[in-house]
């Protein structure tokens, strides 16, 4: 993993944010490395520092105070909390804070084919994302500081969904496409988080009232329901494929393994034990 990125003055008061680094064999092989990641707390007024660029990707979730961004090819706009700003390689942009107040952000920095082959693929797109209060750049960034292999790999793999899930939310946007859809795409996606409807009205941009009515009108169930449901349903997939109760439980966010039993037989009729080795009958 790079542990450092310096700064390159040009001319005119440009910058460049260099990298320095490499990652582990791990990331070579992975084809993804993340730099490094950190919240920060940016002073007043540096929304009117010159523009700059980065050789590497990077991710601000703006949190709290005043925010401001722009693009050298596009318009200013500002940012409300929640608002992620995400920004490729060479690409001369600026974001800070405005007037008298602060930029208080999560951020990542990336690289490696794998994300330049996203960015050729348009899945990674320079511009403002809405993340929410749902903290998931910093949850990112805490598991890559995690050496280990098996750290490396999931660390890399939930930056890959949440740049999926950005992606999508363009997409749909769009395409003016349900904004639902968002919603259960991540849950599916986030299996062992329990989602709160505080949590869910950030993702789709709804009122408490109107999320409720949109599940209601999707999928015939409230928030709550149609979580556990899909729990359930995925501990039933992952017995029949060969996991241990123990693991089904701890992979769908379940604390005590005898509470999602009991769950599991109200809700199929048999523990989770007899479903398991009925699916291993031949």
């Amino acid at each position: 993993m790079a542990k450092n990125v310096v700064v390159r003055h040009l001319d005119g008061g440009h910058c460049v944010h260099h990298a320095v680094g490499r990652g582990d064999e791990i990331h070579r092989r992975y084809g993804l490395w993340i730099i490094g990641g950190s919240t920060n707390r940016i002073r007043p007024g540096t929304f009117n520092r010159p523009f700059r660029s980065f050789d590497f990707y990077n991710l601000s979730h703006f949190l709290e105070g005043s925010g401001k961004c722009a693009f050298e090819r596009g318009g200013e706009r500002v940012l409300v909390p929640g608002d992620c700003v995400a920004v490729t390689p060479g690409v001369e942009h600026i974001y800070g804070s405005v007037e008298d107040d602060i930029y208080l952000e999560d951020t990542l920095k990336f690289q490696g084919p794998v994300a330049d082959m996203l960015r050729d693929a348009g899945v990674i797109r320079d511009g403002v994302y809405h993340l929410g209060s749902l903290r998931r750049v910093r949850e990112i960034a805490e598991a890559a500081r995690d050496p280990s292999v098996s750290a490396q790999i999931n660390a890399n793999g939930a930056l890959q969904q949440l740049l999926l899930d950005m992606y999508n939310q363009h997409r749909r946007r769009r395409s003016g496409g349900d904004v639902l859809a968002d919603v259960l795409a991540t849950v599916k996606a986030n299996p062992g988080r329990w989602w709160t409807v505080a949590e869910l009205t950030e993702l789709a941009g709804l009122s408490a009232d109107k999320l409720r009515r949109e599940f209601l009108r999707h999928t015939g169930m409230l928030p709550k329901n149609y979580i556990e449901e899909f729990k359930m349903h995925r501990a039933a997939e992952l017995l029949h494929e060969g996991a241990t109760i123990a693991a089904a439980a701890e992979a769908l966010g379940y604390r005590d393994m005898y509470h999602f039993a009991r769950r599991f037989r109200l809700r199929f009729g048999v523990p989770p034990g007899r479903f398991r080795a009925q699916s291993e009958r031949p």
